[in-house]
């Protein structure tokens, strides 16, 4: 061609048409490698004397390249709208459960607060109140953090990170103190201290809700 070789009007397509396919056809191989071509911007590289089906065949090749990023791109769209409508359903969801939990039990807990309890029982109102106030921000890390921590495991760490002593957290929790420790030995095999000098009090504090 006069004035321009084949590899700078490659370069210049794209910015006429950046979504063009380009199949570049020569008969001087030696001086253009294919790796040449592709980093000018073509799409293939066929050589003279070519025969229909290459031709066809390279074309056909394009044609489901093409097809195939439509599909993701329908993809990608398809799944940002399904993840918008989960966010929005769980937030639905979690403002329910808080509705739910001020109107159907708080006011129970104040009933029992104002009736004649013992010190335990005291102990125990004042764990669940503060624990459905905060609708336990502390125990929906663990658990989704460490998948595998059963909920009475779950009900220890809680108490251990308010400072519960074991026998506070055998009477509390209506379990033996060799429970307890079970319990507290399983913590720190499945929260990786087992190993570890760590005091288990202060990992349970250490982790950010």
């Amino acid at each position: 061609m006069e004035g321009m070789d084949g590899l700078q009007l490659l370069k210049e397509i794209p910015r006429i048409d950046p979504g063009l396919d380009t199949i570049i056809m020569t008969g001087f191989t030696r001086d253009s490698t294919y790796s040449d071509v592709i980093e000018a911007g073509a799409s293939d590289f066929i050589s003279k004397p070519f025969q229909l089906p290459e031709l066809k065949a390279k074309i056909e090749r394009l044609n489901r390249e093409r097809k195939m990023q439509r599909e993701l791109r329908d993809l990608n769209t398809a799944l940002g709208v399904l993840l918008e409508r989960g966010e929005k359903e769980r937030e639905k969801i979690s403002a329910q459960v808080v509705s739910n939990v001020k109107e159907l039990i708080f006011p129970h807990l104040d009933k029992l607060k104002n009736s004649r309890l013992n010190a335990e029982q005291k102990d125990l109102v004042e764990i669940v109140e503060s624990g459905l106030s905060k609708i336990s921000p502390f125990m929906k890390n663990l658990s989704a953090q460490h998948t595998q921590i059963s909920s009475m495991e779950i009900q220890v760490a809680n108490l251990i990170k308010a400072g519960k002593r074991n026998k506070e957290i055998s009477a509390l929790l209506g379990v033996s103190l060799n429970t307890v420790m079970t319990y507290r030995y399983r913590l720190r095999t499945k929260l990786g201290l087992k190993r570890e000098n760590a005091n288990l009090r202060s990992y349970l504090k250490s982790i950010e809700f």
